[in-house]
């Protein structure tokens, strides 16, 4: 099932269009690795994916009731909460029935609603579908899960109560990551979740990854996470004609390195097949020229033509799967042959019509 759908997506900012015309739809339980060059728009498509930025052409559709967290590439939190608290800060949702349940308890107290027994009834109705949707929500276990969490990402129980400005950028890492987790995402997107851990929390963290139940969209350099925690590449490419692509390859980083070589290698032996049958097509419009000017025969003329054309198509498509490659093109060059053949055509057309003359004066 689709959790969120980009349609024709565009982003300009600061009047450099990054990308524009993608679409990329995401699977309910996929595992998805994003690559891409540093600088290409990687953290600006999860940022739409997101929806914390708006697209400037296209849409962006997210199944109703999807919850998605992301997770961006530094992660600071509130300078003086408490690391417990900055997790429990998540659900909102939460934090609001916990206020409530509060201040339905304090009006119990008051000797004005005990006086009251109708309004002492209402309260103790008012105060159990409180709890209710308390427990619905996962109040009663939400710190249990916190804790959970930090223990499972190799976070020191002594930090839990430090406040965040006096963590590392590692340990601050981990409390984003588990924020996000606590938050029971559908769509779960980190952006280089890996920098500043050691081995130690990197083996934790691809752990997690794995069992997370949900779709996750992974940004990193790290090619062993990759490998280790998703199924799906999907490489962010340069295009000629909307200046960027999302492209897919199944299976992890190495399996993409493999199918994106081969795929190279078969663009190489298109590329040289092409220039074979260009170089041979241009060999045929010299000969077919020089015999038209030697010989006036309306058929070599348009053979000729015929040919030039084919030739300039093949230099075309030539030109445009060498560049995809990154390679050079050499479309729109005139071939040696043909400024070869300009010369000696135009140096020998006096003679080339006069033995035309002799040969017919013989005939006759």
């Amino acid at each position: 099932m689709i959790i969120a759908d980009l349609n024709d997506v565009g982003r300009i900012h600061g009047g450099r269009t990054i990308f524009r015309g993608l679409s990329w739809s995401l699977q309910d339980g996929e595992r998805i690795g994003l690559i891409g060059p540093s600088g290409a728009g990687k953290s600006t498509l999860l940022r739409l994916l997101a929806g914390l930025d708006k697209p400037d052409a296209g849409a962006a559709t997210f199944r109703r009731g999807a919850a998605v967290a992301s997770f961006p590439q530094e992660y600071a939190g509130e300078p003086e909460r408490a690391v417990i608290d900055e997790l429990l800060s998540i659900r909102e949702d939460i934090a609001a029935l916990e206020r409530a349940l509060s201040a339905a308890e304090a009006r119990m107290a008051d000797p004005a609603v005990l006086a009251d027994a109708n309004a002492y009834d209402a309260l103790v109705i008012e105060h159990g579908e409180l709890l209710d949707q308390f427990e619905e929500a996962g109040g009663g276990t939400l710190r249990n899960r916190a804790e959970g969490l930090l223990r499972s990402l190799g976070l020191e129980e002594e930090a839990w109560l430090r406040p965040m400005r006096a963590l590392s950028g590692g340990q601050r890492k981990i409390v984003g990551i588990a924020r996000c987790l606590l938050s029971d995402p559908d769509l779960l997107l980190l952006d280089e979740p890996d920098n500043h851990l050691d081995l130690r929390r990197k083996a934790m963290l691809e752990r997690v990854i794995r069992e997370f139940e949900g779709c996750v969209v992974v940004v990193s350099h790290d090619r062993y996470l990759h490998d280790e925690t998703v199924g799906l590449i999907v490489e962010l490419e340069h295009s000629r004609e909307t200046g960027l692509r999302l492209r897919r390859w199944n299976g992890n980083y190495s399996s993409y390195a493999a199918q994106k070589e081969l795929a190279l290698l078969r663009q190489r032996q298109d590329y040289c097949g092409q220039q074979k049958e260009i170089a041979r097509l241009e060999a045929a419009i010299v000969r077919f020229k020089v015999w038209a000017s030697v010989v006036v025969d309306e058929r070599h003329i348009k053979q000729a033509r015929k040919s030039s054309a084919r030739s300039t198509v093949w230099r075309r498509s030539s030109g445009r799967s060498w560049n995809a490659a990154g390679c050079r093109s050499i479309s729109g060059r005139r071939c040696a042959a043909a400024q070869a053949w300009s010369i000696s055509v135009r140096s020998r057309r006096g003679s080339g019509l006069r033995r035309c003359c002799q040969l017919r004066a013989r005939r006759l």
